[in-house]
C-alpha cells in the first residue's frame, strides 16, 4: 500500500510549524519532511506573502558562506494562519 501524499496546504502547515522557532533551512527541511527544492519553493511562496521571514545568521560560518546562511522564522501573520489551519484540523478530527 502506497503512503498518501500530502497536499500543498499540509506541506505549508508543516513548514510553518517548523519555523515557529527560528530555524536554519536544513532544520526546517527535516522537521517539515520536504526535499530541499520543494522547501525552497514553498519558503519563497510563504515569504512573498509575509508569512515567514528570513534573517541573516551572522553567528555561524566563515568567509563568504557566512553571508549566505539564513534563519527562517514565523511572522505574526504566519502564526495566525497556522492557528487557523490547526483549528480546521481539529474540526476535521485530524492529528497535528
Amino acid at each position: 500500500m502506497e503512503p498518501l501524499r500530502r497536499g500543498k496546504l499540509y506541506v505549508l502547515a508543516d513548514i510553518l510549524e517548523a519555523v515557529e522557532t527560528e530555524e536554519k533551512m536544513t532544520n526546517v527541511m527535516y522537521k517539515s519532511r520536504t526535499t530541499w527544492m520543494s522547501l525552497k519553493k514553498h519558503l519563497d511562496f510563504l515569504a512573498r506573502r509575509g508569512l515567514v521571514e528570513a534573517r541573516d545568521d551572522a553567528s555561524e560560518g566563515l568567509g563568504r558562506k557566512r553571508n549566505l546562511r539564513k534563519r527562517y522564522c514565523l511572522t505574526d501573520k504566519g502564526r495566525k494562519l497556522l492557528q487557523h489551519i490547526n483549528e480546521i484540523r481539529m474540526l476535521l478530527g485530524e492529528e497535528q
